[in-house]
């Protein structure tokens, strides 16, 4: 971390308290598909998308360039083994693609969302004021961890969604 942010980041005990909670919470790091996970049930259940009355869809991908084939379909095989993509029978099939990164030699699967979002129903609950919020944690040290690696994969929907 201080190679990359230098010493001017953090405070040294703010430092100190990052790496203390980094060596307690080692296992709850994700490095690749293998080892992410889900929220629990219990704590999370499972999302429920509300929907406008619409007819189902099946959008046709962009095709997958013939050189990268073979390396898109392992990529899916572990979303699959992983439990992230799931079989499915559903009248719905939106549009996906693949974008090569910076490297040249990676990629991403993206998932064009356009068409369901142009049916699902937004929430329309308010966050709480984040100012009224903060004042509760006044004068405490608080800390948290946002896996970037699992990005969403890790809320389930119910199955009716």
């Amino acid at each position: 971390m201080e190679k990359v942010h230098g010493s001017n980041f953090l405070w040294p005990e703010e430092m100190k308290s990052v790496h203390h909670l980094i060596m307690q919470q080692n296992e709850a790091f994700a490095w690749d598909d293998t080892q992410k996970g889900k929220f629990k049930e219990e704590f999370f259940p499972p999302v429920e998308m509300l929907t406008v009355e619409h007819k189902p869809w099946v959008l046709k991908n962009i095709p997958i360039p013939p050189g990268m084939y073979p390396r898109v379909c392992e990529a899916i095989k572990i979303k699959i083994d992983t439990e992230t993509y799931e079989p499915s029978s559903s009248s719905y099939q939106l549009k996906w693609f693949t974008v090569i990164k910076k490297d040249r030699v990676n990629f991403r699967i993206i998932h064009s969302l356009e068409a369901l979002n142009a049916v699902t129903i937004v929430h329309s609950g308010l966050l709480p004021a984040s100012d009224a919020l903060a004042e509760h944690f006044s004068g405490q040290s608080c800390g948290g961890i946002l896996d970037l690696y699992i990005d969403y994969n890790e809320c389930l929907l119910v199955e009716s969604s």
